[in-house]
């Protein structure tokens, strides 16, 4: 599906504006704090591997409680099991009027019992023409950023605009959490979605490899 939707980039403007002339983007997200729009998802194409590192440099602690052994904490997808389907809550924040979205796992038999276990993916929701890493899939409509690099986490949360618990649609929401995440599908910082018609998106999640170059065959 992902590959079959950027024909609607690849159009020339007037067969693109006759298609889509009617469609606004936003009308299938929140326009007010409290709304929460709710999307099924369902992984056409998941492969699971471990890391070859499933330990790495704490920065954060070894900057504050330096020591010759450094500390570790796992890497991305070190603790990750496979995702088949999930869900995908957008809503504004009630600060700020951002778009965030919420993400519900639901791993397959033997991992169910995780879905219980994982803590909130919350995320931050772009709108927007925004060009992709692999150059032969154009664009994509929507970026999905989660707050992996803890420096921009630092920046949101300096700014006033980091997520919090007061900014939840639902008092019965966990609360985000302060430090870093990232996508439980792609284990970096951003995913990408792109509009196949009203009401319905497919996405893209791009993985690395080591030495952080994208592999194509896992997105």
């Amino acid at each position: 599906l992902w590959r079959a939707s950027v024909g609607r980039y690849v159009l020339d403007e007037a067969r693109s504006q006759q298609l889509f002339s009617e469609f606004f983007i936003w009308d299938d997200f929140p326009s007010q704090p409290g709304e929460v729009y709710t999307y099924e998802g369902v992984c056409e194409q998941f492969t699971y591997q471990k890391p070859a590192n499933p330990l790495k440099v704490d920065t954060s602690m070894q900057a504050r409680h330096p020591r010759s052994a450094p500390w570790l904490k796992p890497s991305p997808a070190s603790m990750a099991a496979p995702q088949d389907k999930f869900k995908q809550q957008f809503f504004l924040a009630n600060r700020t009027g951002l778009l965030h979205s919420r993400m519900l796992l639901s791993p397959p038999p033997p991992f169910s019992f995780l879905s219980a276990l994982s803590p909130p993916v919350y995320s931050r929701v772009e709108i927007g023409l925004t060009l992709l890493p692999s150059q032969a899939d154009a664009g994509a409509d929507v970026a999905i950023t989660y707050p992996a690099d803890p420096t921009l986490l630092k920046q949101r949360q300096a700014a006033g605009v980091a997520l919090s618990k007061e900014d939840l649609p639902s008092s019965l929401w966990p609360a985000p959490m302060l430090k870093p995440s990232w996508s439980p599908l792609s284990f970096s910082g951003r995913d990408y979605m792109r509009a196949a018609g009203p009401g319905f998106y497919v996405g893209c999640a791009y993985r690395t490899d080591e030495a952080g170059n994208y592999m194509d065959e896992d997105h």
